[in-house]
């Protein structure tokens, strides 16, 4: 049985209250955005024209539709979802490719070793970025010391 299936019943109704629903609706977009999540990568990070997830998509529609009033609400919210799931990867694309190359290597990964390989790419990342930022300190102070020689009589 669908977490949809469970939830609707229970979901107010066109005019009633919804004071006690907000968990649900966060809830509901917190799914649709892990939903999301697949296809947007795929999207984002693989050549080529990503293969539709045909029960994701169904998922994603049939969740937003316990909180949305229109198959329009419906589109536009699922819409919203995938456009925060993009914007929760890109920062994260060497996290995602780790744990790609891995995971093509390995097939299956216990908790602790997807930890290993996060922390890994993360230690990568800001290795990376800190030599980058020396790069430009040197060329910045190499810059300088060229100025002041021209400018010194």
């Amino acid at each position: 049985m669908s977490i949809s299936a469970i939830i609707g019943p229970t979901m107010p109704g066109p005019g009633e209250k919804r004071d006690n629903v907000a968990d649900v609706f966060m809830h509901v977009h917190n799914c649709v955005v892990e939903l999301c999540a697949g296809s947007v990568a795929e999207a984002l990070f693989l050549p080529g024209e990503p293969t539709p997830a045909y029960t994701d998509i169904a998922q994603e529609r049939a969740l937003a539709s316990l909180i949305c009033s229109s198959p329009e609400s419906v589109e536009s919210f699922v819409g919203f979802c995938m456009a925060e799931a993009a914007a929760l990867l890109r920062p994260r694309e060497h996290i995602v490719r780790a744990l790609t190359d891995e995971l093509r290597n390995r097939r299956t990964m216990t908790g602790t070793e997807i930890d290993e390989v996060i922390v890994e790419a993360v230690s990568i990342r800001a290795a990376e970025i800190e030599r980058k930022r020396r790069a430009d300190w040197r060329e910045r102070a190499a810059s300088a010391r060229a100025f002041l020689a021209d400018v010194k009589p």
